[in-house]
């Protein structure tokens, strides 16, 4: 397949992942089908085979010792995955890493987002993944747990399948990785996730309307949530709107790929503007300049991490609980070491696929709520609020992040 690559990505040195294959190879995956948030969400069906998975194709094809494969899961024959545990065993991961070891982290389940004014946050909140005990481990601490201890010369790969996972696990570059593929013309669609991009701080971006929607809802499964629309769309009435999916007023950014560059006269977001202070300037990854950083020639450890969706995206699974991370196992099934470019690349259009699969159920919802609201009027009965809202056209884009910018011809390697 080949790919375009974000522009501006130049003079980045070439690792050798050679020398770090005699190391030891250890794994931790989690998976999590709740119900987090209660009744209301629904368990989720993909999360458990997930984790069979992908601890089925680690020994398979990269050499993994069954004991060095810990599993974390809500079900009864596995020990739990509350935030205690968690913790506890992102600790034992990497202790004593030594350079040319590789750990591999894998989460599968519910994520959430908060409020923040912590200024490295680019789109002002922080996102956590839930636990099965109900409680967040914010990005940050995963960072802090699984990032920072690792020596120069250490490997970790992190697959997160959940909502809102584009910067889960706080690494500063993912807008240099990114490759184009327009394999679908979306356009301007009113759809939920045009509405829930937040404004990035110093952003510029139109001068569009916008709207405000958010959800607590993460990683979902899209007929769950169109079969609970049935009890919806009943004729007993509007049900009151969970505080998870009330207005929280938060704007959009100017674009999802900053390679997609748009014409027309742009304005700084009035909400954003800065004043000259002594406190430090955080910078974020534009997908051109940052590799000019001074920091990123120092040595570090080879942190990569595949997210299902960008920070303001949800992420969905099908009927059978596929989601990204059945496409990414398809994928390496084929390719066991494929350049994370061209990996990336694949994963994308396979979520894509799957998401023109959907769209005509999310249609289909959206053309009895029309009908069904149109006789309640006529009736003089209040219409039903669309809780459900399913994603029409502007469904997940997976992301690749990492601690420096990448070669274009880095390979997978967990």
């Amino acid at each position: 397949m080949t790919t375009s690559l974000t522009d501006g990505i130049t003079n980045i040195r070439t690792r050798d992942l050679s020398s770090g294959n005699n190391g030891k190879r250890k794994a931790l995956i989690i998976g999590i089908i709740g119900p987090t948030f209660g009744p209301q969400i629904g368990a989720l069906r993909g999360p458990h085979e997930d984790a069979t998975k992908v601890g089925s194709i680690l020994q398979k094809q990269y050499g993994y010792d069954p004991n060095d494969i810990k599993y974390l899961l809500d079900d009864p024959g596995f020990e739990q995955p509350t935030k205690d545990n968690i913790i506890k065993y992102i600790g034992l991961l990497v202790k004593d890493a030594r350079p040319g070891d590789h750990f591999f982290f894998h989460y599968s389940g519910h994520s959430a987002q908060e409020d923040t004014d912590d200024p490295q946050e680019e789109d002002g909140k922080n996102e956590c993944i839930v636990t099965s005990d109900n409680k967040y481990l914010l990005d940050n601490e995963l960072n802090d747990m699984l990032v920072k201890p690792l020596p120069a010369g250490g490997n970790l790969t992190v697959v997160l399948d959940a909502c809102y996972s584009g910067t889960l696990l706080d690494l500063p570059h993912y807008q240099c990785n990114g490759v184009y593929l327009p394999c679908v013309n979306r356009g301007q669609r009113r759809s939920i996730d045009r509405g829930m991009r937040q404004v990035r701080r110093g952003a510029m971006y139109p001068n569009n309307s916008t709207r405000a929607i958010i959800s607590q809802l993460r990683r979902e499964s899209f007929n769950q949530q169109l079969e609970r629309s049935s009890t919806a769309l009943s004729d007993t009435g509007p049900t009151s709107t969970p505080s998870s999916l009330r207005s929280t007023g938060m704007r959009r950014t100017l674009s999802l790929k900053p390679y997609a560059r748009r014409q027309g006269s742009l304005h700084f977001c009035e909400s954003e503007r800065r004043c000259a202070s002594p406190d430090p300037v955080f910078r974020h990854c534009d997908g051109f300049t940052c590799t000019t950083w001074q920091e990123i020639e120092e040595p570090v450890a080879n942190v990569v991490c595949f997210s299902s969706s960008a920070d303001h995206q949800r992420t969905w699974e099908d009927e059978d609980g596929n989601s990204m991370t059945d496409v990414l196992l398809n994928t390496l099934t084929i390719n066991p070491y494929p350049c994370l470019p061209e990996l990336l690349a694949a994963i994308r259009m396979g979520c894509q696929t799957s998401a023109l699969r959907l769209h005509p159920e999310a249609v289909e919802y959206h053309k009895r709520l029309r009908l069904k609201n149109k006789r309640r009027i006529a009736c003089r009965k209040e219409p039903f609020e669309d809780r459900i809202q399913p994603e029409m056209n502007d469904f997940q884009i997976p992301q690749l992040s990492s601690l420096i910018p990448l070669p274009f011809d880095q390979k997978w390697d967990p």
